[in-house]
């Protein structure tokens, strides 16, 4: 094959390849969580939502305790906004931006600890100049750590349950 050739195909493989994975990747996307809620009915339904993705199991299962009092003392005043003024509508200015702030709040730590949140990160392979990038979710990398953690925790306590060797042994 000659050069010219190889290279009109190298472009259009190129193309083809732009074409086809860019598909592939704007399907895989997933949807960032934020509460965003302009009546009281819809903020109670979001409310309820996230309280129940925060458990073990859940879409949010990795929020720390503090995180977790946070969310929901945000959650807590945001009803209590929406209990005393019905819409977002119905608010004056500075309740506005003091519901936005919790939202914000709120917001925040769901991003930060959502499980289906996608981690990039670059690595040299030995043996090629190519740079690769390895992707995990959030949850994965939490549930590695963890598993991580008790098996060393079960091979520590293994060690410590067995005889020391005497001399004579």
């Amino acid at each position: 094959m000659k050069i010219g050739n190889r290279i009109v195909l190298a472009l259009v493989a190129i193309a083809a390849g732009a074409l086809i994975f860019p598909t592939v990747a704007s399907s895989s996307k997933v949807e960032t969580p934020q509460v965003q809620a302009d009546t009281k009915a819809k903020f109670a339904t979001a409310a309820a939502e996230i309280r129940k993705q925060m458990v073990p199991g859940g879409r949010f299962e990795f929020v720390t305790k503090q995180e977790f009092a946070k969310v929901n003392t945000s959650l807590d005043s945001m009803g209590a906004l929406f209990d005393k003024y019905d819409t977002l509508t119905n608010m004056d200015q500075v309740v506005k931006v003091a519901l936005f702030n919790e939202q914000e709040v709120v917001n925040s730590i769901l991003a930060r600890r959502d499980d289906l949140r996608l981690i990039c990160k670059p690595r040299r392979s030995t043996g090629t100049r190519i740079p690769a990038t390895d992707c995990r979710t959030y949850g994965d990398i939490q549930r590695e750590r963890a598993d991580t953690h008790n098996y060393m925790d079960k091979f520590y306590q293994g060690y410590q349950q067995r005889q020391p060797l005497t001399p004579d042994q």
